[in-house]
């Protein structure tokens, strides 16, 4: 196959959904050392409070070399009333943050009411350096936003962080999974 038709085939093939069977959404768990159940799905983070009876939450770090812990940013979609709620972080921010962030999916700017940010986290606390969208009906046309794209970009009054969303939908397809199973 020559390069052209290649480099078609695998571009047309990386925007093909994945969508993990049921089989593939309950494996990968395991508990942490903290007590958490925890999974990875591309470059997500699943984690589960209380050995996975608690809080669910998908967390994407960016990672510098050499960190393996909290990164430079962070992105969190938190499972709120059967919906989802965003926090997003970043370490360059002031504590008190003036301004709200702008969103881009794949350079798609994505509009969110300044009043819609919010410093308290999904877990109900205040966090310096983070805004959180709270309201999953609110945060639901973003979530389906980033379910479709590849990178989302955050504009700041810092600077910028760029997350990759590679393994988004298995890693909320896990947690969907998973909570399914501990109500029954």
């Amino acid at each position: 196959m020559n390069k052209p038709a290649r480099d078609f085939l695998t571009a047309l093939l990386l925007t093909l959904p994945v969508v993990p069977t049921m089989a593939q959404a309950d494996t990968g768990w395991f508990t942490h050392p903290f007590g958490e159940l925890r999974s990875y799905n591309g470059d997500f983070l699943n984690v589960c409070s209380d050995g996975g009876a608690g809080a669910c939450r998908t967390v994407n770090h960016v990672l510098e070399a050499g960190d393996s812990f909290y990164g430079t940013s962070r992105l969190a979609l938190h499972r709120v009333d059967g919906g989802w709620a965003i926090e997003l972080w970043d370490q360059d921010l002031p504590f008190d943050i003036t301004q709200p962030f702008d969103l881009s999916v794949d350079g798609r700017a994505i509009a969110i009411d300044a009043a819609d940010w919010s410093e308290i986290s999904p877990d109900g606390v205040r966090v310096a350096q983070t805004q959180s969208i709270l309201d999953p009906v609110v945060a639901a046309p973003l979530v389906d936003a980033i379910r479709r794209g590849f990178f989302l970009t955050v504009d700041h009054e810092a600077g910028q962080s760029v997350f990759s969303l590679r393994g988004l939908i298995a890693a909320q397809s896990a947690i969907e999974y998973h909570l399914g199973r501990m109500t029954k």
